[in-house]
């Protein structure tokens, strides 16, 4: 089972720095690369998925960043497209079954429809936490969770029929595209190994997206 990969307790994971890195980087880097591939090729045999490798990184870059066990995704396990395309480190990619199954039951259930495709503003990306709560480890600002292809910013559910849901427009809506929105974000984090789904109700800059993640829980940083 891909989940063994993730059992490995966060909050032990945070008492003790990797020793190229940060806690978040041995967060990232606690799992056997070569055996989440193995698995992921595994959970996706038999649908129309695609997903392509990176090299491997033992260490994190000058600035801190990147993925222990990279992997660009394309199209699914459960039919849908990730429009752009996303990097992210496999341990993330791990979860994208589940994912993609919790959207198409609530597609399913609230939308009449299935979801054909996601609209992200990306995953990857070496850049700082941003929010109220930002703060300062070894002296540095807090990189965020994309720093290490651990997060990805949904922006649109898009149906085979039908509009799509956007953030921006249904988030918090009485409305069956609200609710289909406010299932999926209780779900990822009651069923999947999906530590964060910030909304817009966090702050302004995530207005337009849903901010998933499976990083280090709040106050990591904390002595």
């Amino acid at each position: 089972m891909i989940r063994k990969l993730l059992s490995l307790p966060l909050l032990l994971v945070a008492a003790t720095a990797h020793a190229d890195g940060s806690p978040q980087w041995a967060n990232a880097a606690g799992a056997d690369g070569a055996k989440c591939l193995a698995e992921l090729k595994a959970a996706f045999n038999g649908s129309a998925a695609k997903f392509t490798a990176h090299a491997p990184m033992t260490k994190p870059n000058k600035q801190g960043c990147g993925m222990p066990q990279g992997v660009t995704v394309t199209r699914g396990p459960a039919g849908i497209t990730w429009s752009p395309a996303l990097e992210i480190d496999c341990t993330l990619a791990a979860e994208l079954p589940k994912i993609e199954a919790i959207v198409q039951e609530e597609a399913r259930a609230l939308l009449g429809g299935e979801i054909k495709r996601i609209e992200t503003l990306g995953a990857y990306a070496c850049r700082t936490s941003k929010g109220p709560l930002t703060t300062a480890y070894g002296g540095k600002g807090v990189l965020s969770e994309h720093a290490f292809g651990l997060a990805i910013d949904l922006k649109a559910f898009v149906p085979k029929k039908g509009k799509a849901v956007t953030i921006a427009k249904d988030w918090g809506k009485d409305t069956k595209a609200g609710e289909f929105l406010a299932n999926v974000r209780y779900r990822l984090r009651k069923e999947t190994a999906i530590t964060h789904v910030i909304t817009p109700d966090y702050n302004a800059a995530h207005r337009d997206h849903l901010h998933v993640d499976r990083g280090l829980p709040w106050g990591w940083w904390a002595p």
